[in-house]
C-alpha cells in the first residue's frame, strides 16, 4: 500500500496530526484489535492545532501512541525538497518564492507519546523501522508481533498472450510426414 501514497494525494499541503490520530481511532474501532499501538512517523509539525486533543481522546480509547521524529532537528531547520520529473531537486516554496523550512517538533511529538503512555523516538534523517520495532517490543514486553507483507506483481501477462497464439497457430499446421520416413526398417 505505501508504495501508492505519494505527497501529492494530500490536498491540503501540511501536517495534521490531529486528523491522523482520529483516522487511526476509526480504524481500531472497526478492528477490533487488541493490541492499539499507533506509530505516527512525522516531523511533528501540526497545523491543525489540535494534536495533544486527539492524543488525549486515543488515550481514553487505550491506544498507546509511539512517535517517531524524523527529519532535521535544529533550530533552523530544513527546505522540503521536491524531485522534479526529470530527476532534479528543487525545494518547496511559498507564494512569494521563499524557501520553506520544516522543523522538527520534539516537544509537540513527546507530549503526544506520553499522554498516551508510548514513547518517543528519533529517527533522525534516515528512517530504520527495525530500531522503532525493537523499541516498541521493549516497553510492551515482547508482546507485540512484526507482520511483513509481500504484495507480487503478476507480470505473466506479458508471455501469456503470445503463448495462447502459438498454441492456437499450431492447431492451424498440418502434420507431414515425409516419404521414407515411416519409421520402418525398408530392405
Amino acid at each position: 500500500m505505501l508504495d501508492n501514497v505519494e505527497p501529492n494525494i494530500v490536498p491540503t499541503p501540511g501536517t495534521n496530526i490531529y486528523e491522523a490520530i482520529r483516522e487511526s481511532e476509526k480504524a481500531f474501532q472497526i478492528a477490533q484489535s487488541r493490541a492499539r499501538i499507533v506509530i505516527l512517523l512525522t516531523d511533528g509539525e501540526d497545523f491543525s492545532g489540535k494534536a495533544l486533543e486527539a492524543a488525549q481522546d486515543a488515550a481514553k480509547e487505550k491506544i498507546k501512541i509511539f512517535t517517531v521524529g524524523i527529519g532535521d532537528n535544529s533550530p533552523s531547520g530544513a527546505p522540503i525538497p521536491l524531485k522534479k520529473p526529470d530527476g532534479t531537486i528543487e525545494y518547496k516554496k511559498d507564494s512569494e518564492g521563499n524557501i520553506i523550512m520544516t522543523r522538527l517538533d520534539e516537544e509537540t511529538l513527546q507530549k503526544i507519546a506520553l499522554a498516551t503512555g508510548g514513547k518517543y523516538l528519533y529517527a533522525g534523517k534516515r528512517l530504520d523501522l527495525e530500531k522503532v520495532y525493537e523499541k516498541i517490543r521493549e516497553q510492551e514486553g515482547n508482546q507485540t508481533k512484526s507482520r511483513f507483507y509481500t504484495e507480487f506483481e503478476d507480470r505473466y501477462q506479458w508471455l501469456l498472450m503470445p503463448a495462447l497464439l502459438l498454441l492456437l497457430a499450431e492447431a492451424f499446421i498440418p502434420e507431414t510426414v515425409k516419404p521414407g520416413k515411416s519409421g520402418g526398417n525398408t530392405k
